[in-house]
């Protein structure tokens, strides 16, 4: 297995993502992108960035064929395709994050088909949803029975059945029954 991602959102990311892409396309990214054949110099912005913008294509044709409206309740439907984040109707004050949050966030791990993913804070299940299309196998927990619940359904309604879902609190670590997983992405989707 290979280094081990992870990708933990701050208070305020939404809002600082597009003021902070090139900092982040030639910083944070600059270690993911890296092969064994590169030398350990700089790499070029321009070849970072177009590594980069090549794995933010990927994820944009994943998330072009799954549907956000299947996460959302019906009463949100009409905001499906705006950039922003739309509440869960279930309650506990979650949201579905806004798309290119989810693109963002997707891309900065560079998933391989290959790898298992870990995301902490499954809500609607919607970046679940992303990370399963683009990886081997994902684990999911979140501390909401019915929020795991309702995204499973969804999940297996769209077919994506590569998922396997958990109720604990993951910001204490893992249920028991996932303890012996090993992962080679972690995201955490709450905040």
């Amino acid at each position: 297995m290979g280094k081990l991602k992870a990708c933990i959102p701050d208070k305020g990311m939404e809002e600082d993502l597009q003021d902070e892409k090139s900092i982040m396309i030639q910083n944070a990214f600059k270690e993911y992108y890296k092969t064994e054949t590169e030398p350990s110099d700089e790499i070029e912005p321009s070849e970072l960035r177009g590594r980069f913008e090549k794995v933010l294509r990927k994820t944009n044709e994943i998330m072009k064929k799954l549907p956000r409206c299947a996460f959302l309740s019906k009463l949100d439907k009409p905001w499906t395709y705006l950039d922003m984040a739309l509440p869960i109707l279930m309650g506990h004050k979650q949201t579905i994050s806004q798309p290119t949050f989810v693109q963002w966030m997707t891309a900065i791990l560079n998933p391989k088909k290959s790898e298992r993913a870990l995301v902490v804070g499954t809500g609607s299940g919607y970046q679940t949803a992303v990370l399963a299309e683009m990886t081997k196998e994902v684990h999911t927990v979140d501390i909401y029975e019915d929020l795991s619940r309702e995204a499973k359904r969804t999940c297996n309604n769209l077919g994506i059945k590569n998922i396997t879902y958990y109720v604990g609190d993951g910001s204490g670590g893992l249920p028991e029954q996932a303890k012996q997983e090993k992962f080679d992405i972690i995201i955490y989707t709450y905040v």
